[in-house]
């Protein structure tokens, strides 16, 4: 050290260091988030799809009528000692067919969870996961 640029050289350095260090933190930070959210979709999506594949099964409209009474609903999941309540809503509406007479029902089910969300400013259940299907009767 001759002069007191190698001491300015060294200052930027450290500035460059510290600037990249917070960006790999934030890059693992952001990351991780992303995981959780697959993971929590992941568990939205199977919760609908077992909804589904119970409606699917029902033979009769009376006992698919009870069925659908009662929802809205929580369903717990457990996960690595800790349990998420996904909130499952199930909606009919009737549907016609053209050319058709069997009774058809269009059913939507919605998966929601608080932590289901893109960004922490989100309000929860904002995001859900939403599957239909038409279910027939004869």
């Amino acid at each position: 050290m001759n002069d007191y640029s190698d001491i300015i050289l060294l200052m930027g350095a450290m500035i460059v260091f510290s600037l990249l260090s917070i960006q790999t933190s934030r890059l693992f930070q952001m990351n991780n988030r992303m995981q959780i959210n697959g993971e929590i979709e992941y568990n939205a999506v199977s919760i609908a799809q077992d909804q589904i594949d119970k409606l699917q099964w029902i033979k009769n409209k009376s006992g698919f009528n009870s069925f659908v009474d009662t929802f809205p609903k929580d369903v717990p999941v457990a996960n690595e000692g800790d349990t998420l309540f996904y909130h499952v809503d199930v909606e009919t509406s009737a549907i016609t067919i053209p050319h058709s007479n069997i009774d058809n029902k269009q059913v939507n089910v919605t998966v929601t969870n608080d932590y289901l969300k893109t960004n922490e400013q989100e309000a929860a259940g904002t995001r859900a996961v939403r599957l239909q299907f038409i279910k027939s009767f004869n």
